[in-house]
């Protein structure tokens, strides 16, 4: 918007000098009276600058207290290098003096502040005292949480009610392992596209922005809103999320359901298969010899024998017959570590170690083969001396191929030793282990340490962070409280996004939803997870 001349009377110079940033209380002094002139929107004052202020303040907030006795007048904040306005407000003619605040998102942002007509043809006339200027920390809202939990909706709602100033973000990754396995995977190099590569990226880069934005503000609040949601439910939801990586080919025809909701339960099944063994163990050896392994979904939770070196697990790994012959590297993830746990590529043909990593802690290991390599076998061994079993959690599990310059890349199964192949990570996570994968490592926080009980949400302070946990299935009643209890008002109406049964796969999820019968060896495998155990415990049956 361009500036329109001055034209005013005014009990000093129009153009003012600039603002005392921190200056006297609001109303200090003799109010001003102002005679904004014709034609409509004419400048009557404008400062050009605040003093004062330092770079990095935060939000400015400008308060001003002003009598309108005829017509109307604008009150604004120009941008800084250019004409258009960061914010204004407009006042008509009251009998009663009336505070307005207008707000620059950033210090730096700020060009000018101006006072203007906004009566059509003819003069308004108005009263102002000194205003109260200062900076105000901005809040950040971060919507942090594993998918299909509403936090689209949440992100929505945020956005059209925070304080000026303030920022949301909504983010499923911020770890420093999280966002370089996905940036990673979704490589422009990568030999393998998949569905969804590019949004992939770009989500890495949104995510990258919301981890700087937060660090440069050491001192502003950082709300995380995360949520958690029945594990049954979290799963199905998840597959469906990405039905077509996972089931291509599916036309969502209605008279099609029946025989398209046979090909969805074969891949859901594909999808969770895992074995609920709880381990290994040969009566006729000694104890302590024998490893036990809880299979996962991603992974395994692995138990080492007592005795230093000896193997819990060994699988070949089968690696695709066209880039069998370039080098390459086993890449995999170590939680909930115990003792210290070998990770190693065994030559099958000698049985001589190619390469060997050690994990005493949680962290993300790469083992490296060279071209031309023997049959190989990974394998997780004891690497404790002290005559105690190593312990942990092996996941995230890829075997990555330098194939004429560009990488190749699979998931690797470590009961079968298979490696599928491209890899998608966030269409095979449903979130189980989300909290102790990714957000314990960003924000130094365990959940389970925080009990949500029955509750629909619950807040606490941990560290640097305010954190609001609730649960999904109370999500559409409690939100309204959940906006209050942020210090924010909530919106009249609030309208729910990304919701499955409302997308074009709706009628197939619903399908599918009523005919799924779960075993109960399933139904223990993911209600035994710690997000199962913690926040969906099931009741206790006698099977007697």
């Amino acid at each position: 918007m361009k500036r329109t001349d001055v034209n005013a009377s005014i009990d000093s110079d129009p153009v003012a000098t600039p603002f005392n940033f921190n200056a006297a209380g609001l109303g200090s002094g003799a109010p001003v009276r102002l005679r904004l002139g014709t034609p409509q929107w004419s400048y009557a004052y404008l400062a050009p600058s605040v003093a004062n202020a330092e770079p990095g303040a935060g939000c400015l907030r400008i308060r001003l207290k002003v009598l309108v006795q005829k017509g109307s007048a604008s009150f604004g904040i120009l941008r800084a290098g250019g004409g258009a306005f960061i914010c204004e407000s407009r006042v008509d003619a009251d009998p009663a003096w009336q505070v307005i605040d207008l707000h620059a998102p950033q210090f730096e942002a700020f060009g000018a502040f101006v006072i203007r007509n906004a009566s059509a043809d003819v003069e308004s006339i108005l009263m102002w005292t000194a205003p109260a200027i200062s900076a105000l920390q901005r809040t950040h809202y971060l919507v942090y949480s594993n998918g299909k939990v509403g936090t689209q909706t949440i992100e929505k709602v945020l956005r059209d009610i925070i304080k000026p100033g303030d920022v949301v973000h909504r983010d499923h990754v911020l770890s420093r392992f999280g966002l370089d396995r996905v940036e990673r995977l979704a490589s422009k190099d990568s030999r393998d596209a998949f569905h969804g590569q590019d949004g992939a990226l770009q989500q890495a880069r949104v995510a990258r922005n919301t981890v700087s934005a937060i660090e440069a503000e050491p001192s502003s609040q950082v709300w995380i809103l995360t949520g958690v949601r029945d594990p049954l439910e979290l799963m199905v939801a998840s597959f469906f999320q990405n039905l077509d990586t996972q089931c291509p080919g599916l036309t969502y025809d209605p008279d099609r359901i029946d025989e398209e909701l046979g090909r969805v339960t074969t891949a859901f099944q594909a999808w969770t298969a895992v074995s609920a063994s709880d381990g290994v163990s040969d009566p006729s050896q000694r104890e302590g010899a024998s490893p036990k392994i809880a299979w996962l979904h991603d992974g395994a939770r692995i138990e080492t024998p007592v005795e230093a070196w000896s193997f819990a697990l060994s699988v070949p790994i089968t690696v695709p017959d066209d880039v069998r012959a370039a080098p390459g590297r086993v890449r995999l993830s170590t939680t909930k570590v115990t003792g210290r746990l070998g990770l190693g590529l065994l030559d099958t043909t000698t049985n001589a170690w190619v390469a060997r990593a050690f994990s005493e802690a949680d962290g993300e290991f790469e083992i490296r083969f060279q071209a031309d390599h023997p049959p190989l076998a990974l394998v997780i061994h004891n690497a404790s001396t002290t005559g105690m079993r190593s312990t942990g959690t092996v996941s995230d599990a890829s075997l990555e191929v330098d194939a004429d310059g560009q990488p190749w890349i699979g998931r690797v199964n470590l009961r079968t030793g298979i490696v599928h192949g491209p890899l998608e990570w966030a269409a095979s996570d449903s979130g189980l282990f989300w909290f102790d994968r990714e957000f314990r490592p960003f924000t130094g926080i365990d959940i389970f340490s925080h009990p949500l009980g029955d509750k629909p949400f619950i807040t606490f302070r941990d560290g640097r962070y305010d954190v609001l946990l609730y649960r999904f299935e109370s999500l559409r009643g409690a939100l309204p409280d959940m906006i209050g209890a942020l210090g924010l008002i909530p919106p009249a109406s609030i309208q729910a996004t990304n919701v499955g049964v409302e997308k074009s796969s709706g009628a197939l999820y619903r399908a599918f939803r009523q005919a799924f019968a779960p075993d109960e060896a399933f139904l223990r495998r993911i209600y035994e997870t710690p997000h199962g155990r913690f926040f969906y415990p099931r009741p206790v049956t006698d099977s007697h």
